[in-house]
């Protein structure tokens, strides 16, 4: 992944949230999102929700993944609407965003 893909969060700081979320027994649909987004991010998977395979990632496939998982979280009959939110929720992180690290989700209440 490029740095300008990710403005301020570095790889160290998004493998760190990775491993935090590596047990996919404590995972909900909101969780599995982040995971999926934080997975693509770092390792270069798949993106979650477009499937694009993109290496380096670069700041506009960044922001056309997160234009997705925006367009679905917000689709309340959507079946991934959790889902995508987790992976909103993750790239706002990634990208500086005033939201806490997705891992510590759970603990502040979002």
């Amino acid at each position: 992944m490029t740095r300008s893909a990710l403005q301020a969060r570095s790889y160290r700081v998004l493998s760190e949230q990775l491993q935090r979320l590596r047990t996919p027994a404590e995972r909900d649909h909101f969780m599995q999102g982040a995971h999926d987004a934080l997975t693509w991010l770092v390792e270069g998977r798949s993106a979650p929700l477009t499937g694009r395979l993109n290496w380096p990632i670069h700041g506009h496939d960044v922001a056309d993944e997160r234009a997705v998982a925006t367009a679905l979280a917000h689709q309340e009959s959507s079946p991934s609407q959790e889902y995508a939110a987790g992976v909103q929720h993750t790239l706002m992180w990634a990208q500086s965003a005033d939201v806490p690290p997705p891992a510590d989700v759970r603990k502040v209440g979002c």
